[in-house]
């Protein structure tokens, strides 16, 4: 008998970059991430930069001591994909698994809490959630219905990855093998990938509101050099 590979859920979020916005990143994409039925996650992007297409598809498992498969990569200013390592990316995520967890986490403790490890072709990071401070925003404290988490992007190096002992959130080293993924491996992990800015402005402040099925995103804020930008969630048509 076959297995079943039906989705079991479906994750999707879907982007353009407009006005001032798209002089320094003209780009749009669709990102997907399907969990199916066998205990694989499908992870599927779907981009124009410039003008030119990308495409992405890797493989994840839920079991921590399985690598990502990278199925496929075209990217406009990288010919390869970020090389897997063992020593490194043992149990990481996608990124839109990453804010299902952070969406996850959020209903469980009702708090910005979290850090996950993602790899997404290009980088490996970690995605660190923690709780906005109120004396550094305009509208000061948020109504309890509502949670402003910062979350934040940071690129590894492979000291960072090592010297974590969080064996769930970073991949753990594994004997001699930590020397081998030192290829270029600064300059790789450093490509900006789908982030319009700087490396040090991989941040973004997410508005979470509560409702009738629990916290549900609402909203985000990217400071960028010309600017806050805002996004809203709208519903799928």
């Amino acid at each position: 008998m076959e297995n079943d590979s039906r989705p079991s859920y479906q994750l999707q979020v879907s982007g353009t970059t407009r006005g001032a916005v798209s002089l320094f990143k003209d780009y749009s994409a669709s990102f997907h991430s399907n969990q199916i039925t066998t205990g694989l996650r499908h992870y599927r992007v779907d981009a124009i930069d410039r003008g030119t297409k990308e495409t992405r598809h890797i493989v994840f498992s839920t079991a921590h001591n399985v690598l990502p498969q990278v199925l496929d990569f075209t990217d406009r200013t990288q010919e390869l994909p970020l090389r897997v390592s063992e020593a490194l990316d043992q149990g990481r995520i996608d990124p839109l698994h990453a804010l299902q967890n952070i969406l996850a986490s959020i209903n469980r403790h009702r708090k910005c809490e979290a850090r996950y490890a993602v790899y997404d072709g290009k980088r490996r990071y970690q995605v660190e959630v923690l709780p906005v401070d109120a004396n550094n925003q305009n509208k000061g404290e948020a109504p309890k219905s509502q949670l402003r988490c910062a979350v934040t992007l940071r690129t590894q190096t492979v000291d960072m990855a090592h010297s974590s002992n969080e064996r769930r959130l970073t991949p753990e080293a594994h004997g001699g093998q930590g020397a081998k993924p030192k290829q270029n491996l600064k300059t790789t992990d450093e490509r900006s990938g789908f982030w319009p800015f700087k490396k040090a402005q991989q941040s973004m402040v997410i508005h979470f509101q509560d409702g009738a099925t629990g916290f549900r995103f609402s909203a985000f804020e990217i400071a960028s050099p010309i600017g806050t930008i805002r996004g809203l969630r709208t519903p799928l048509e």
